[in-house]
């Protein structure tokens, strides 16, 4: 699974067992690269958290993804991603939207 790539041996361990297989498997590689990209370019210094915790971004549309962050420093400002960073909660706003 291409996931391992991007993630430490205990952050992947805990994947297979947070996430259903056959979710995993869907997962394009192409647009998670995408969006692990995008996050790297924003700032974002706790990607393998994401992975972890909230694996459905990297299933968005990447325009859409680039919207909600758009919408996230506009809320939050420059530092936005401290903010995220400092409480993941907010990712909810992306993810539930």
């Amino acid at each position: 699974m291409f996931i391992k790539k991007y993630v430490s041996n205990l952050y992947f361990e805990e994947i297979i067992n947070n996430y259903d297989e056959n979710f995993l498997n869907l997962i394009d590689e192409e647009n998670f690269v995408e969006i692990y990209k995008m996050l790297k370019l924003a700032g974002c210094y706790f990607i393998e958290d994401i992975i972890l915790k909230y694996l459905e971004i990297f299933t968005m549309n990447s325009k859409e993804l680039y919207n909600a962050l758009t919408y996230l420093k506009e809320k939050y400002g420059n530092n936005y991603m401290n903010h995220i960073g400092n409480n993941m909660t907010i990712l909810n706003e992306i993810v539930n939207k």
